[in-house]
């Protein structure tokens, strides 16, 4: 697996409130890989904390050098400089780019963002800014406030390969909205069997190569 790791949550939905936290990796053909996942009461500090120290305990071998996306959430950054110090956290660009559009952005002039995101070379990267500052400014200046190496793949301060959003901890938690309706239980049980029955299909496929 690569060494990034997106996270997401989603509320429960039903008689059973909370929140169903999710950490998921990408393999070497681009599959999702879900490592973790858990209930609590919010998503809130304390709740992502102990989530990750979980993770940690499973993952201690491989925890230096991690990359990290998420969307914006205050209490997924503060626990991550607690649990994982030397990791980088980055932001997920879609959830970047809706916020723009609730500053007013207009969605013809959003593939210039998308430029910037995944410019490879800095010097592409400052030209797609200068026509972001003249067509979206407010979006332009709200993205230097955040600092470039938290969104833009040139500035990054670390290895996030292509993947520039959380959509994959996101398209795993579609396939659980109807599960989060479910009792606790039943849901871990949704995880676990969707899980072995992925490893299967997929250690299945590999024994006819």
């Amino acid at each position: 697996m690569r060494p990034v790791i997106i996270l997401d949550a989603a509320h429960l939905k039903g008689d059973f409130l909370g929140t169903n936290y999710l950490a998921v990796a990408m393999d070497g053909n681009n599959h999702i890989l879900p490592l973790a996942y858990g209930v609590g009461k919010a998503e809130d500090t304390l709740s992502w904390t102990w989530f990750l120290e979980q993770l940690k305990e499973c993952i201690k071998d491989k925890a230096e050098s991690l990359t990290f996306i998420s969307d914006g959430a205050g209490s997924i950054a503060s626990s991550i400089r607690t649990i994982f110090p030397t990791a980088f956290h980055g932001r997920c660009c879609r959830h970047l780019l809706m916020n723009m559009r609730a500053k007013g952005g207009r969605k013809e002039r959003e593939a210039v963002f998308w430029k910037a995101c995944k410019a490879y070379r800095v010097s592409d990267f400052n030209e797609y800014m200068e026509e972001m500052r003249a067509s979206l400014p407010k979006a332009a200046e709200s993205l230097e406030k955040l600092g470039f190496e938290k969104w833009a793949r040139c500035h990054s301060l670390g290895i996030r390969y292509n993947y520039m959003t959380s959509n994959s901890a996101e398209s795993v938690n579609a396939l659980t909205r109807y599960a989060r309706k479910l009792p606790i239980c039943m849901l871990i049980d949704f995880f676990r069997s969707s899980i072995q029955q992925w490893y299967f299909e997929r250690r299945e496929t590999a024994g006819k190569h």
